[in-house]
């Protein structure tokens, strides 16, 4: 017997409404596996600037705004990565060294 059969027969709404909603989702999900491609980076970096807007209410120096979004995610810590923008991260902004 074959799993949508199954949940059909069974009469319960809440495995219906899973089963409709995989179906409607199936090229998507099969997508992922042949492609192995996800937003999860891009949807990471967009909380990061979300988050730092709430904490940074009043920059007046989008440049600084920039270097803050870009240092929250990592790419201004090491002198070898590559930003997606093309540009080298080897002008990096030097932080202060606590307890010095």
């Amino acid at each position: 017997m074959e799993l949508r059969d199954w949940i059909w027969e069974s009469g319960i709404p809440e495995p219906k409404n899973w089963w409709n909603k995989l179906a409607s989702q199936w090229k998507t999900l099969a997508n992922y596996f042949t492609h192995r491609v996800t937003t999860a980076l891009s949807e990471g970096v967009n909380k990061v600037i979300k988050s730092l807007k709430r904490q940074c209410y009043g920059f007046r120096n989008m440049e600084y705004f920039r270097l803050k979004i870009l240092q929250r995610c990592g790419f201004l810590n090491s002198p070898t990565r590559v930003l997606s923008a093309g540009v080298s991260a080897r002008r990096t902004v030097r932080s202060s060294s606590y307890g010095a």
